[in-house]
């Protein structure tokens, strides 16, 4: 962020709002988020050691009208100039790191088992650089789920599988406009588990239009009933490139979140963020609340606590890009120590607990009195220096997270969505 205002790049008016309060609140700055255009100069920096890796695929073999990221229809001649340059990035990439070793990999799309050959290569080529136990992860369709990309994912070393069923409902696969079927869900999900060496997460979307809470709390008792290590119960997120609305007031919101809650607790499952529910010594499926990642790919984002980057939108620019040499970033912004210690909470808080003593808790001077009064709210418990999120508490975060997602990021990916390589954003 910067208290200077740019004056050749984009201007986003941001009236006053509580989100600014609250940043003032926590920084004691009115500072605004700043993106310049290209890479942000990584002289001086200190790669954290290790340091996470997300590659972003962005191909689907049909769109879906509900989902915000980036992503493209599949063409085969595309498809493999794509994989060619993620392997070039990807060894950019590795030279980059100067030796930090990498903590997981996690397969995001789109549709990423639309190139098997390019997750088995590029994991080829970090393996040598992995921690011992290190997480390789997965996103797929049910569409997907075969004897061929089974081999692929074991062969690879792939251990943890995200399966996007979003719904166990006909009419409300039809509305999300899903390709596949309930059944084909629900084979996909027996042979992940059947065939074993997975840890499995299902993915399901709540606020559909149409879509009634027994809808939502009968496909969860069916997924917990397989005993999946973990399910993600997202709700549709309202973006302005995306065509469906969730029609939820905060109320029904609220009744929806608590009884998805009551029937994780009864399947025996625990809460592990604000819309997991995770099975007792399971491991959790997670690829954003990565302390410091690496992205690899179109569209895919960077965090090194001081500087946050992304790549460039456009398929066909980022071939460019690699193809001659230049950089793929398209926007960059460096943070302060506090707003990376702001980052680093946010996200603790989606995972609905933080330490106080943390070092990045204890860069946040403001912390202890936001703290004391989400005591007072009913809002967080503290134990010793451990604070963890209430029941109400984590509603609160649900709501300033949509609110957040929508003002900041959907700005940001529309910015990055009509130019390839935008001129800089000021929000």
């Amino acid at each position: 962020m910067e208290d200077s205002p740019g004056k050749t790049r984009k201007r986003v008016a941001m009236p006053m709002s509580f989100d600014r309060v609250l940043y003032r609140i926590m920084t004691g700055s009115w500072g605004k988020f700043v993106f310049h255009p290209g890479p942000c100069s990584l002289e001086g920096a200190s790669i954290p050691n290790p340091v996470g890796i997300y590659v972003h695929i962005p191909f689907c073999r049909s769109i879906c009208p509900f989902c915000p990221y980036n992503k493209v229809l599949y063409e085969r001649e595309i498809a493999k100039s794509y994989s060619h340059c993620l392997n070039s990035e990807t060894k950019q990439i590795i030279s980059d790191l100067n030796g930090a070793r990498i903590s997981s990999i996690y397969f995001g799309g789109g549709t990423p088992l639309t190139l098997p050959g390019a997750i088995e290569s590029l994991v080829g080529l970090m393996r040598p650089h992995l921690v011992p136990g290190a997480d390789i992860a997965v996103e797929v369709h049910p569409d997907d789920i075969v004897p061929s990309t089974i081999d692929c994912m074991r062969e690879t070393g792939v251990e943890m599988v995200s399966l996007g069923v979003e719904s166990l409902d006909n009419e409300v696969l039809n509305r999300l406009g899903r390709s596949h079927d309930p059944a084909t869900a629900v084979r996909a999900l027996e042979t992940l588990i059947d065939t074993g060496g997975f840890s499995v997460n299902v993915d399901l979307i709540t606020g559909i239009p149409g879509q009634s809470t027994e809808s939502v709390l009968s496909d969860m008792t069916q997924i917990f009933k397989y005993g999946v290590d973990q399910v993600s119960a997202y709700p549709l997120m309202d973006f302005p490139f995306t065509s469906i609305r969730s029609p939820l007031s905060l109320r029904e919101q609220l009744r929806l979140l608590t009884a998805i809650d009551s029937a994780g607790s009864r399947a025996g499952y625990e809460r592990s963020s604000v819309w997991t529910w995770t099975k007792p010594s399971a491991r959790k499926y997670t690829s954003i609340t990565r302390e410091y990642y690496i992205g690899i790919g179109v569209g895919a984002a960077s965090h090194l606590g001081r500087r946050f980057w992304l790549n460039t939108f456009s398929v066909e620019s980022y071939i460019n890009a690699i193809g001659a040499g230049t950089s793929p970033v398209a926007l960059s912004t460096p943070l302060s120590a506090m707003e990376s210690a702001l980052y680093w909470l946010f996200w603790r808080c989606y995972e609905g607990t933080f330490d106080l003593q943390a070092p990045e808790a204890l860069s946040i001077p403001a912390l202890p009195h936001l703290v004391n009064a989400l005591e007072r709210l009913g809002l967080a418990r503290r134990i010793s220096s451990v604070v963890r999120l209430t029941d109400l508490g984590l509603f609160l975060y649900h709501i300033l997270e949509r609110y957040y997602t929508r003002r900041y990021i959907g700005r940001l990916w529309q910015c990055c969505r009509t130019s390839a390589f935008p001129p800089g954003i000021d929000m």
